[in-house]
């Protein structure tokens, strides 16, 4: 449920920033700053979000190859 709240702000703010590229948005002095404003605040928070799935990403390969290399070399209890 956290990751999906996370997910919809990314989405947010992708949104944002196809808003504020918008000339009729630019146009708008009152609907740019409020989105400018949003932006802002979502900045933060989806670079957090984006670190952490590059992190989660790395983790997992990590994982996949210490198992490939675990298969490669039998358990010896002797060598502990």
């Amino acid at each position: 449920m956290f990751i999906q709240k996370l997910e919809k702000l990314e989405k947010r703010y992708h949104e944002l920033a196809t808003l504020l590229s918008d000339p009729k948005i630019m146009n708008d002095q009152k609907k740019y700053v409020e989105f400018t404003r949003e932006y802002s605040d979502l900045k933060d928070v989806v670079g957090f979000f984006r670190e952490l799935k590059r992190t989660k990403a790395e983790l997992q390969e990590s994982e996949k190859l210490l198992e490939e290399w675990a298969k490669q070399r039998p358990y010896d209890p002797r060598q502990s």
